[in-house]
């Protein structure tokens, strides 16, 4: 650790552009990781988002990848040449498990997991493993990487092989993000929302398309024999900065509004409160996408008399929790003379937690046992920062 410490700071006096530039990528990558990681936890904790973890370990793991890179000219004394070998096929493989998580993410930011995209970045992650064990059973790692030095830096340079299992599944995740994005864009009639898809879509692009292309770009240049000097600038400082850059607009974008985190991926419409003779007490619309306009009398009075069928078939003991359609899911949390009614495109775990711990801070505010008539309507509105700070609109 002390030598770790001591490595930080032994940068060389008359340090070439080269080596700071390189430096400087990586070491903004890690701080700038670190930053965006407390940030994302702190977000999952206030939000209890269960994907969010998934951009944790997503931010982790690069952090991780941009430490193991520069381990070897901080602290060459730590490991043999072999080890840092060894070391450098560890990193293509952590990038490869980065791009598996990063096809989740977008998929379950778009609302639908399609097993065919997550099969590519299953691909990447097992073919790279498989080339790392071949390798490290050979004791040679000449397959995924050629060690080289350029002014006193120990660089990686990713071999054709490396990049067959990394490449197309980039530009696939490049295609479909953007194209997810674009979509919702086009959908969401809040603007701030759109302004952050805005920011993720440039993130994207950025990550996903100019960084990936420039490391490639700048990797043939070397190997080639065209120009060392170029080549290195182009991948180890350029693409390098476009990736780093592009994971911080996508993450801070991401997390900038709250709203943004459940109401993507579920497209969640409204939230009512409906006293069992029909009458809506609450009718919250969240506003995000364009939906139609329905008659919150006639929906609650349809709601209710859907209740009333299924006590009368089912017995007075069943419980009725979600009614789906295609393409609206309604979630129920029913209160002795309460019905809490939830509106979503698609429910999951987290919404239908967030509608239980709403109906329960409800009851307890105004109590279970309301008439529609006693208590003016307004009054209900009180409790809309309740419900907003339980769905995580604010913290």
């Amino acid at each position: 650790m002390v030598n770790l410490i001591k490595g930080l700071f032994k940068f060389p006096t008359m340090a070439s552009a080269l080596a700071i530039a390189y430096y400087f990528s990586h070491l903004s990558g890690i701080f700038g990781g670190l930053i965006l990681l407390i940030v994302n936890i702190r977000k999952q904790i206030q939000t209890r988002i269960p994907f969010l973890m998934v951009m944790s370990i997503v931010i982790l793991d690069y952090v991780v990848f941009n430490v193991l890179l520069l381990l070897p000219n901080l602290v060459p004394e730590l490991l043999d040449p072999y080890g840092w070998q060894v070391m450098g096929g560890l990193t293509i493989v952590l990038l490869s498990f980065n791009i598996g998580l990063l096809i989740f993410f977008f998929e379950s930011f778009s609302g639908e997991i399609r097993m065919f995209r997550l099969s590519l970045g299953i691909v990447s992650v097992t073919g790279l493993s498989t080339l790392f064990v071949v390798s490290l059973m050979m004791g040679d790692f000449s397959l995924m990487h050629v060690p080289t030095y350029r002014d006193d830096v120990l660089i990686y340079l990713w071999t054709p092989l490396s990049y067959i299992f990394q490449v197309p599944q980039i530009c696939m995740l490049a295609y479909w993000s953007s194209n997810n994005l674009l979509k919702s864009i086009r959908a969401t009639r809040n603007f701030r929302h759109r302004q952050q898809m805005k920011g993720m879509l440039l993130g994207s692009i950025s990550t996903f398309f100019l960084g990936p292309l420039l490391a490639f770009v700048g990797d043939s240049v070397v190997l080639f024999g065209i120009s060392e000097e170029f080549g290195f600038w182009i991948s180890e400082f350029l693409g390098f900065f476009f990736m780093s850059a592009g994971i911080a607009f996508i993450l801070l974008s991401y997390v900038l509004d709250s709203s943004l985190l459940f109401l993507q991926p579920y497209r969640v419409e409204r939230l009512m409160v409906i006293h069992e003779s029909g009458m809506p007490l609450l009718d919250y619309h969240f506003n995000v996408f364009p939906e139609t306009q329905k008659d919150h009398l006639m929906l609650s009075g349809l709601l209710v008399a859907i209740k009333s069928v299924a006590h009368e078939v089912m017995g007075e003991r069943s419980t009725l929790e979600f009614i789906k359609f295609r393409g609206m899911e309604i979630m129920f949390s029913i209160y002795e003379q309460l019905m809490f009614v939830l509106v979503a495109q698609k429910r999951s775990d987290f919404l239908t937690g967030a509608l239980q711990k709403f109906s329960t801070r409800f009851t307890q505010f105004y109590g279970g046992t309301l008439a529609s008539y006693e208590v003016s309507q307004n009054r209900y509105l009180e409790i809309v920062p309740v419900l907003e700070r339980t769905f995580g609109l604010k913290s």
